[in-house]
């Protein structure tokens, strides 16, 4: 880990670890994750893992889904608290140095941090039990089954 002085806009490529590691322990090892909207940014809830989302389709799909939708959130996370608790990078907002100050902002904010992970764990609880997702996806093969 690093400590919170060597963080900067800029890494040194020596500085980054890349795994061919499951995802999900990855985000468990993780002190912040940059994650896309879907099932990454509910592994991470899962996780524990301070995050930011970032979300972005072509132009015309975007305006599409915007105006169909009728949702203000687009991470779980924020979704199922009903809060803006994880920052979202969405189309033209996904910027990478507002990216990069965004993970310098939660490496450096414990308190953010601490905040984060315990509506997390709330989201959790209301998930229920551990495979929360694999219930869920059981659920909707079951679903569309019946519907044959």
């Amino acid at each position: 880990r690093l400590g919170p002085a060597t963080y900067s806009l800029q890494p040194k490529a020596s500085s980054l670890i890349f795994s061919r590691a499951d995802g999900s322990l990855i985000l468990r090892a993780a002190d912040a994750a940059v994650v896309s909207s879907g099932t990454g940014a509910l592994e991470a809830v899962l996780a524990g893992t301070p995050m930011c989302g970032v979300y972005v389709t072509s132009p015309f799909t975007y305006n599409v889904v915007k105006r169909m939708a009728g949702v203000d959130r687009i991470l779980m996370a924020n979704i199922l608290s009903g809060r803006d608790i994880v920052r979202e990078f969405v189309q033209y907002e996904a910027k990478p140095a507002a990216i990069a100050a965004e993970v310098v902002e939660l490496l450096s904010d414990r308190g953010r941090r601490d905040a984060m992970r315990a509506v997390f764990r709330e989201i959790a609880r209301t998930l229920g039990p551990f495979d929360a997702a694999g219930r869920v996806a059981r659920e909707v093969v079951d679903f569309c089954r019946a519907r044959q």
